[in-house]
């Protein structure tokens, strides 16, 4: 890739950014000559130029990467024909990919087919597995990028805004990432779900370290309308209007990129040492797709936001945030009109502190239940699991399942389900894992994957005895 302008443009200076595959010492030497310097990234260039046997070959994953991000993909002639001509040639005469196109990419989730929707959700990369987690679309993971760390300070934010009425519902990341050799980058990423080809995106090398850390000082001001350190070391923020407020993500492994894979199941439970039963729970806990499947049901599936690693402050602030306005529309005697504002108002700060695909305006008790504190409980409890699980994509033990039941710290045992034993245990979870009440709306979360969820919780707190039934 070259940063590459012409001195005889009108107006020199100006800059174009490329990508040239398979470069040569030929082409390294012209795009220098023309004040280009050589790089490895897709994101920020102007066009992909691609060379004969690239082209028949059909692309390789940089082109399908170019293609998604909405980048002109042309043909070596183009540079050939703008060093010749003085200028830069129109990028659509020299277009290569009418047969190259990637179906179904660059849409945005919430314009999808709901069934479309969920199969892109359950097979999608997690793009940001926590606070240390380098964004995969940066590709710097790649090259050993590591978030850039100083005096305390983990420079990785990301960011959320709702508004329905705006039609704004976005994301944003930004990050410093430290690879090796001490460089450091600044990356960048603002747009939708499933919307990449018209995310805002850049991605910066910096030679001063100060330089660059006032650049991500100025961004997160810029975004937020707040002071970064104040937020970084005391958490303290206010939302202001129409900007964007901090996603608080926590130092660890978004279960849905630690938790281990289908093939991956299979192979840990057929050598686990534990009971078939008990290895089959463990199986369950420690698997991505339950995770996967309930945050798509939930709305709450951002592969690029780590939803199942957020701090216990930003999910008390969303608790405190639904018991205020519970309270506040309880004992409201505002007129219809003030009312739906109450409820619109609410529904902006709701996805804006929970980012959703698919946000939309709250309307009575029964919605508030099932969707917002139900769904609150639901993440919390899978941020549970995200911490009792941790990071077991590249596992190397012999038993990882066996490995995770013994860090749970617990007997877990199997019981029959017409026992007496069992009958006893399902009343007391009905007794004292408390309902989610909205107004006179009692929703009691005792579903299969809740009764899963009930027991990491009540392992991670250490609530109940020592033994488990199952």
């Amino acid at each position: 890739m070259a940063k590459f302008y012409h001195p005889f443009r009108d107006r020199p200076g100006s800059l174009f950014t490329v990508l040239h595959f398979l470069v040569q010492q030929y082409w390294k030497t012209k795009i220098e000559k023309y004040g280009g310097k050589v790089a490895n990234h897709v994101i920020g260039v102007t066009c992909v130029v691609v060379s004969p046997s690239e082209r028949d070959r059909g692309g390789s994953s940089k082109v399908t990467e170019a293609l998604e991000r909405g980048i002109p993909v042309v043909r070596e002639a183009w540079l050939n024909d703008s060093i010749e001509k003085q200028e830069p040639q129109p990028l659509d005469a020299y277009d290569v990919v009418s047969d190259l196109s990637v179906d179904g990419k660059g849409i945005p989730w919430d314009m999808q087919d709901p069934s479309q929707e969920a199969l892109e959700s359950l097979n999608a990369e997690i793009k940001m597995y926590g606070k240390r987690g380098v964004h995969k679309d940066s590709k710097l993971d790649k090259d050993g990028g590591v978030i850039f760390e100083k005096d305390g300070i983990l420079y990785n934010c990301a960011f959320s805004v709702s508004d329905r009425g705006r039609k704004v519902n976005e994301f944003c990341v930004m990050q410093l990432i430290m690879v090796p050799e001490n460089r450091l980058h600044l990356y960048m990423k603002k747009g939708k779900v499933g919307a990449d080809p018209r995310a805002e995106e850049r991605v910066e090398e910096w030679e001063n370290v100060d330089d660059a850390i006032k650049e991500f000082v100025k961004l997160f001001e810029e975004l937020t309308g707040n002071e970064f350190e104040p937020w970084e070391r005391e958490k303290k923020i206010e939302k202001k209007p129409q900007k964007f407020y901090p996603i608080d993500m926590d130092d660890g492994y978004d279960v849905r990129y630690g938790g281990l894979g289908l093939r991956q199941l299979g192979t840990a439970a057929a050598h686990c040492k534990l009971d078939p039963m008990v290895a089959n729970f463990m199986k369950v806990l420690c698997g991505q797709e339950i995770y996967r499947y309930a945050l798509m049901e939930l709305g709450h599936d951002a592969p690029d936001l780590p939803m199942a690693m957020l701090t216990d402050l930003h999910i008390k602030r969303c608790e405190e945030t639904l018991l205020e306005f519970i309270e506040k529309i309880m004992n409201t005697k505002e007129n219809e009109q003030k009312s739906d504002a109450m409820w619109s108002d609410f529904s902006q700060r709701w996805f804006t502190l929970m980012h959703s695909t698919r946000p939309f305006v709250f309307r009575d008790h029964q919605v508030l239940a099932d969707h917002a504190a139900s769904a609150l409980e639901t993440v919390r409890d899978i941020n549970v699991a995200s911490r009792i699980i941790e990071d077991m994509s590249g596992a190397t033990i012999d038993d990882p399942l066996f490995d995770r039941y013994q860090k749970i710290g617990c007997s877990i045992s199997p019981l029959e389900k017409e026992s007496e034993d069992y009958s006893m245990i399902v009343k007391y979870l009905e007794k004292t894992y408390e309902p989610v009440k909205v107004g006179e709306i009692v929703r009691r979360p005792f579903a299969a994957s809740h009764v899963l969820f009930v027991i990491i919780d009540q392992v991670n707190r250490r609530k109940r005895s020592s033994n488990i039934i199952i």
